[in-house]
């Protein structure tokens, strides 16, 4: 098995993005996949760690493993992007933050048959109550931060028990302090590794 990818789903909120960047920013040897937004860029974000920020047209050149839009604002996922990372000698995992539908994408391009095939896609769950999103998106976003947690009710982000078992991994991020979160999801990263080496062993 060459480079494990762990894509993360999850609502706005549940903090995928400050997690993956801290792991990114303190481990070695893991990096995130980034996607690419037309969206404007956050006050602290960072063109090509948090996205590659970019223009409609700049967006439309793009191969696209996986696309959505929301509010106006366009992602996705280049096969440009996907290839450097999973091909970099320097990564011995890789990270990607995408919707639900993005990891369905994806889960067929890894699949026996896809082109990434000789790697593993792991499924990771982000996951926090509806007062924990709603208290960190208002103090965020302001009165947008309602319509976001609205956004992900309709959007069925917010999944029941029997859901969260078809994913690797299920992060509770309402349970931990924010600090806590990196060195948390890495340990449960190398549990699952481990756990499936030994699998492959036995």
């Amino acid at each position: 098995m060459d480079t494990p990818v762990f894509c993360i789903v999850g609502a706005s909120g549940t903090g995928k993005t400050t997690t993956v960047n801290n792991i990114v920013d303190n481990y070695g040897r893991i990096d995130v996949i980034v996607s690419h937004t037309t969206r404007d860029r956050r006050e602290g974000e960072v063109d090509g760690r948090d996205y590659h920020f970019v223009s409609d047209f700049e967006f439309d050149q793009q191969t696209k493993l996986e696309k959505v839009e929301y509010d106006g604002n366009r992602y996705c996922l280049s096969y440009e992007e996907m290839t450097k990372k999973l091909n970099s000698s320097d990564n011995c995992v890789l990270l990607v933050i995408t919707d639900i539908h993005g990891l369905r994408q994806l889960e067929m391009l890894f699949n026996n048959s896809g082109p990434f095939s000789k790697h593993r896609l792991y499924s990771v769950y982000f996951k926090a109550s509806i007062f924990e999103l709603l208290k960190r998106l208002i103090k965020r976003d302001g009165i947008k931060g309602i319509k976001r947690v609205w956004h992900a009710l309709k959007a069925g982000e917010l999944r029941g028990k029997e859901e969260q078992e078809l994913f690797d991994l299920v992060f509770d991020t309402g349970e931990i302090e924010e600090e806590e979160a990196p060195d948390i999801l890495v340990s449960k990263i190398i549990m699952k590794l481990e756990e499936d080496m030994d699998g492959q062993i036995g």
